[in-house]
């Protein structure tokens, strides 16, 4: 081999080297900017191609809030679901027209919120009506603000779905209406929210009043935090099968805010096993109703795994405390 070719072979190598390791740099350096935080005021935030995402605001943070359109050069253009966690004295938060997404539950905690305004701007994503939280074209609910004053809340025609958490927290909200245009949402006598055709029970209102609540035969399912925060509510009454309610626990990923509420559950279920032989002796008793061939009372919360041993004498238990949330680190 020549040394004209053997050099013109090693200029080819060291030029694929150098495009290895530039490729290289510059991916790691891309993945250390998307990861690495950034703070200025109240904020901290990731930037991913000059985009900004808010991961926190500090929880010191009181009375009205301005998210800017622009941190450290960067266009904000998202909010992460934990951005506002521990920020319980914001009372007003307004939010730029240019941010894309908002991270689901990412003002849950706001517990003094009492409005939302989003800039206004025909490129927005988002929008405020009477200060409640919308997607743009507002078939969607994102956050009712929790020190809201309003003690009914009507779900508009165009409505179609709300975010997980859209109604979290929200303890003066007594009841829910629906607008008779509305072809997704329902609500009961009581103002408990229901889809269409009442066979999901989507939120009981927080601030209701009612003790006790009788949920129909017709429901299928209940929504993980359909009854969160619902302290004045000491018992929920189901009307349905033993097997229907054993399919609408199952659809749960976790039961917990109703084992928590279920002191008493009322199910008929002509199927069943008779009261004296059926293992759940505390507060049982049979009826001869004909229209109600069994029906059981078990003063007891329940879980999965008391259904899945039907047979069993129901132990006793005792109400485990609702979860609470870790205190997020205060920024300075």
């Amino acid at each position: 081999m020549s040394f004209t070719m053997t050099r013109t072979l090693k200029r080819i190598a060291l030029a694929v080297l150098i495009f290895c390791m530039s490729a290289l740099f510059v991916a790691v350096k891309a993945d250390a900017e998307e990861l690495f935080e950034y703070k200025q005021g109240y904020y901290t935030y990731t930037v991913t191609d000059s985009k900004a995402t808010v991961v926190k605001v500090a929880d010191t943070v009181s009375g009205s809030l301005s998210i800017p359109a622009r941190l450290g050069g960067n266009t904000v253009v998202g909010i992460s679901s934990t951005a506002f966690d521990g920020c319980s004295k914001i009372t007003s938060l307004t939010i730029p027209d240019n941010v894309e997404s908002i991270g689901e539950g990412a003002f849950r905690y706001c517990t003094a919120m009492e409005r939302f305004v989003v800039s206004g701007s025909a490129k927005a994503l988002y929008t405020d009506s009477d200060g409640v939280l919308y997607n743009k074209d507002k078939t969607q609910i994102i956050a009712f603000p929790s020190e809201c004053s309003k003690a009914s809340f009507t779900i508009e025609a165009e409505v179609t779905t709300l975010e997980k958490y859209a109604f979290y927290n929200c303890n003066n909200l007594v009841s829910f209406s629906v607008s008779a245009q509305n072809k997704s949402f329902s609500a009961d006598g009581y103002g408990v929210l229901y889809n269409y055709d009442k066979t999901e029970l989507i939120r009981y209102p927080q601030g209701n009043e009612r003790t006790d609540y009788t949920v129909s035969s017709g429901v299928e399912g209940i929504t993980e935090n359909a009854f969160y925060g619902c302290d004045n509510l000491k018992s929920i009454h189901f009307e349905g099968t033993q097997q229907q309610w054993e399919s609408i626990v199952n659809g749960l990923s976790d039961e917990s805010e109703l084992r928590d509420k279920l002191h008493t559950v009322t199910f008929t279920d002509a199927s069943a096993a008779g009261c004296e032989n059926d293992g759940y002796s505390e507060g049982a008793y049979c009826s001869g109703s004909t229209v109600m061939k069994k029906l059981r009372v078990h003063r007891v919360m329940f879980s999965k795994t008391i259904f899945q041993t039907p047979m069993q004498p129901v132990p006793k238990t005792e109400q485990r405390p609702q979860s609470v949330k870790t205190a997020v680190p205060q920024i300075q």
